[in-house]
């Protein structure tokens, strides 16, 4: 059975103590005040105890891809970004 909760039903377990959250998920207290009012879950998620978040996909990946040494963008008519090394 999965344990799968979010860090604002947590604050309600623990009393709105936010540095406790912060001990049980091994996460800065910084980052349980910027979830905490995620109560759809629509950036966060806690399963098993821990903490998973979104990431910022296509504008990071462009850019990491363009500091990439290695990186050739080969176009092609799908249009799909290929590495070769």
């Amino acid at each position: 059975m999965e344990h799968i909760t979010s860090i604002p039903k947590m604050l309600n377990q623990n009393r709105h103590n936010i540095s406790e959250v912060a001990r049980q998920l091994m996460v800065n207290r910084k980052t349980v005040a910027n979830l905490m009012d995620d109560k759809d879950c629509i950036h966060h998620i806690v399963v098993h105890g821990r903490l998973m978040t979104e990431t910022r996909r296509l504008q990071d990946d462009e850019v990491i891809l363009a500091k990439d040494p290695n990186y050739y963008y080969l176009g092609g008519s799908d249009g799909s970004q290929e590495r070769q090394v």
